[in-house]
């Protein structure tokens, strides 16, 4: 029983580690990457799997799905805005509004905003609970 307790501490000590200082683990086909949260500028879904797109440059190919990544990362720091992206908020550089909003991101790249995400996402942007952006 008291192995038990502190395998239960143990979870509980992961969920409030600080995302700051606690690097990911990520299995690649080649092995394992490890990066802080504040690299990823976005992750792309790709069929079951997914590719994240780091402030270094790389397109590293991820052996999990988005939605496995979505768990791992901090729901105050991204946000899926299309069932096909997961944004790093705080590498927003513009969001464009027109027929089919979209938000520019630090490495240019443009990403589409579905509409069933667009007045969470908006909402999140101008209000201060987010103090990461």
């Amino acid at each position: 029983m008291h192995l038990l307790n502190i395998m239960y501490e143990l979870i509980e000590n992961i969920k409030t580690v600080d995302p700051e200082i606690t690097k990911l683990c990520l299995p690649t086909n080649s092995g394992f990457i490890f990066l802080f949260p504040k690299e990823i500028i976005y992750i792309q879904s790709f069929n079951a799997y997914a590719y994240l797109y780091a402030v270094s440059g790389e397109k590293i190919f991820i052996n999990k799905s988005l939605k496995e990544m979505e768990s791992l990362l901090n729901e105050d720091a991204f946000f899926r805005v299309h069932k096909s992206f997961i944004v790093n908020l705080q590498k927003i550089k513009r969001y464009v509004r027109n027929g089919a909003d979209h938000l520019i991101m630090e490495n240019g790249e443009k990403l589409p905003i579905s509409r069933k995400k667009k007045k969470d996402l908006l909402d999140l942007l101008l209000s201060n609970k987010n103090k990461n952006i």
